[in-house]
């Protein structure tokens, strides 16, 4: 019993946020708090929605010609470039 309930627990808390982390381009730390987020609003339904809804808020912000939604796009992502840190006062 404790076996296949160890392994259910890995693979849903490492496993498949990896996974789809990696194929929908969201860090998996994204992915959790969206399982979470999504399942707190709406339950069983959210949980089930989490990940795609997340992905196309990801997307749809991407498309924004706007700094902030690109900027929130490429936190879900992971990437946060940061600009060059060039001194106020020369």
């Amino acid at each position: 019993f404790a076996l296949p309930m160890g392994v259910h627990l890995a693979v849903g808390s490492v496993l498949e946020p990896l996974i789809f982390g990696n194929s929908l381009d969201l860090h998996p730390v994204v992915v959790l708090l969206s399982l979470m987020m999504w399942g707190t609003i709406w339950g069983v339904p959210g949980l089930v929605l989490a990940v795609p809804l997340t992905a196309i808020m990801r997307i749809h912000l991407a498309h924004i010609d706007h700094p902030l939604p690109r900027y929130l796009a490429r936190v879900l992502v992971g990437r946060e470039e940061h600009a060059p840190h060039t001194p106020r006062f020369p």
